[in-house]
């Protein structure tokens, strides 16, 4: 996705990996924002451009903890929607109409599926007695099961098991989405980030 936003000239967000920024460019960055997104907005929004380049040999890693799986994505969540928030000339879609959409449907959208996710169990359980939403909810319900099911064996290498590490995965990604959007609503802010290193694992 992110290769396709660029070849149409509308990257919006850098990885934290490795990005670089030319010096007359670099815009001052607040410390609850982030920086990834922060960055590259406020660079489009003063005129400059920003560019992917594919195959680079830089590696990040997701921290095995669902602790800290939960606690970093829900920090993501809440720096991200501050660093939006706060970039309201090229999130307006009368001045950035393509800008816009982009952010929107491939952020703030995917931060949103917890609310899909429950309005969908909601409503095909309430719609029970039709077949098809019968085997709809029931099928939620097994996907969650296996999520279950994968949280109490996540002591055990499940990640060569996907039938679990799938459900649990998703299941713990929305929870922090959740919880990320409950946050910025309320109006929490986080100004640390202190990510975990390998060897804290």
């Amino acid at each position: 996705l992110r290769q396709m936003e660029a070849r149409a000239g509308l990257a919006f967000i850098g990885s934290g990996a490795c990005i670089a920024c030319r010096r007359h460019r670099f815009p001052v960055l607040e410390d609850d924002a982030s920086d990834d997104l922060n960055l590259v907005l406020k660079v489009v929004s003063n005129g400059g451009r920003a560019l992917q380049v594919p195959n680079i040999g830089v590696y990040d890693y997701m921290d095995g903890d669902v602790n800290h799986q939960i606690q970093s994505r829900t920090r993501r969540v809440v720096r991200s929607l501050t660093t939006i928030s706060r970039n309201a000339a090229i999130m307006n879609p009368l001045n950035h109409p393509d800008y816009a959409f982009c952010v929107i449907s491939h952020k703030v959208l995917r931060w949103m599926s917890p609310l899909w996710l429950i309005g969908m169990l909601v409503a095909s359980g309430a719609l029970y007695s039709v077949p098809f939403y019968q085997g709809v909810f029931l099928a939620q319900v097994g996907f969650y099961s296996l999520a279950a099911l994968g949280f109490v064996l996540r002591h055990v290498s499940i990640s060569r098991w996907p039938l679990l590490a799938i459900p649990l995965g998703v299941v713990i990604a929305n929870i922090a989405f959740l919880r990320g959007l409950i946050s910025f609503v309320v109006g929490r802010r986080m100004q640390i980030h202190e990510p975990a290193r390998l060897g804290e694992q």
